[in-house]
């Protein structure tokens, strides 16, 4: 069981959420799939693809423009591709599988929606070694290949594939939730982790937890299908197999580069014609972190980073409860303040705050949420916050913008430290 090499690996995240025809309904989760998806594959400490090789493609005007940002990585991917796609699935009149973009009309689907076999045409000519596809779309079964081909798909070898529901099946879309129900499913998983689980979430390990899960919770069940040990492969560290130590050296040093197997992930999600309105419970926001080193000195430790605990002040706000004690409407304990990296910060996705720590005891709050497009910002890089919608970046320190094209800064949040937590405090 391996993961994926980090150096020699792309991610191609992709969603169409806005569509221009009136008989295609809109799909507002699509958002937080791909800021989430994105965040959870990247993680610092579980992911396995470096947020700097993944792309996000958020509302592809059309086939072609999907295509050239698949073939883009699919041609420098040698150890792993990654392909994941949300928003609607449509199906043809030969029964083939349709990916809906922005400009598809269902009346001209032919000419105006990315054919299956076409994203399938460049998963087999990537020269990576493996490949899977996840599909989360309504007729989502109709990509996954069961004894060399379903519905005249022939499959690809070496290629693993998990759908979201049968072939004739309809994904959910929870009303007013931040995901679609199986991506919901998929980024709680990878980023919790399963309790007494293995050290690495492998594809079959995956598909048998969002199994389950769809049993208990009433869901379309997915379906996967592979060829040889793809089922081996994994996408990321079990965040529940053990404690997720974040420390910052005192010294720069050799990055620590994992062994891996060829992988190429081909994760393609997306909700079909027929979606369901489902409201849907317990959807969890976990944090997204990111050390941050000096734009003009790369590889210089940031100050206090020796290793010494921090001396915590508190910052500007009103007294909190200490540690134990109920959180109120006014204020709520959101993480430890061991837990943001010094000389970076930490994103909180349900809470829509970036907490930052660029010198040992000062802590600071931004939110979240970009003020170019309203897209959530999900990388914290060099000193940068980084929002993948439109490629926005804005400095750790005070917010304010790096690269367009916002033209305004992060606004502050509030928030108290107090008993060594981090205390957000409401409508700030």
């Amino acid at each position: 069981m391996r993961l994926p090499d980090p150096a020699r690996s792309n991610a191609v995240l992709m969603g169409t959420g806005t569509y221009r025809s009136s008989a295609i309904t809109d799909v507002p989760a699509v958002r937080g799939n791909l800021t989430d998806l994105t965040a959870v594959l990247s993680d610092s400490v579980s992911g396995s693809i470096p947020v700097g090789r993944c792309t996000v493609v958020p509302d592809p005007a059309d086939a072609r423009t999907a295509c050239r940002a698949l073939r883009k990585a699919a041609d420098t991917a040698e150890d792993t591709l990654l392909v994941y796609f949300t928003g609607h699935g449509l199906v043809g009149a030969r029964g083939e599988l349709y990916l809906a973009m922005a400009d598809t009309d269902p009346a001209e689907l032919r000419v105006s929606g990315l054919e299956y076999d076409v994203l399938r045409e460049v998963v087999s000519d990537c020269g990576a070694d493996n490949r899977i596809v996840i599909l989360d779309c309504c007729f989502s079964g109709r990509a996954a290949p069961a004894l060399g081909t379903v519905l005249g798909q022939t499959a690809i070898e070496g290629t693993y594939v998990l759908a979201s529901a049968p072939p004739n099946g309809v994904a959910l879309a929870p009303e007013r939730a931040a995901h679609t129900a199986f991506t919901g499913e998929l980024i709680e998983l990878l980023r919790n982790g399963v309790p007494d689980g293995p050290e690495l979430l492998s594809l079959g390990e995956i598909y048998r937890r969002l199994l389950q899960a769809a049993v208990r919770r009433g869901l379309p069940r997915p379906v996967s299908s592979g060829s040889g040990t793809t089922d081996l492969l994994a996408l990321v560290r079990n965040a529940a197999s053990g404690p997720r130590v974040r420390q910052v050296p005192a010294k720069p040093g050799p990055t620590r580069r994992r062994t891996l197997a060829s992988v190429a992930a081909v994760a393609v999600t997306g909700v079909g014609g027929g979606i369901g309105a489902w409201m849907a419970s317990n959807q969890k926001g976990n944090p997204v972190d990111g050390r941050a080193g000096d734009r003009t000195s790369p590889g210089s430790t940031p100050a206090g980073t020796n290793g010494t605990p921090p001396s915590v002040t508190p910052t500007t706000g009103t007294s909190v409860t200490a540690e134990g004690a109920e959180d109120t409407p006014a204020r709520r304990a959101i993480a430890r303040t061991t837990d943001i990296p010094v000389g970076g910060g930490r994103i909180f996705a349900q809470e829509k705050v970036v907490v930052t720590q660029l010198e040992a005891g000062s802590f600071r709050a931004l939110s979240a949420i970009c003020t170019h497009a309203g897209c959530p910002v999900s990388t914290i890089r060099n000193r940068e916050i980084g929002c993948p919608c439109h490629g926005s970046t804005f400095d750790i320190a005070d917010g304010s913008v790096l690269d367009g094209p916002a033209t305004t800064g992060l606004p502050s949040r509030v928030i108290e430290i107090r008993d060594d937590n981090v205390v957000l405090m409401a409508d700030s």
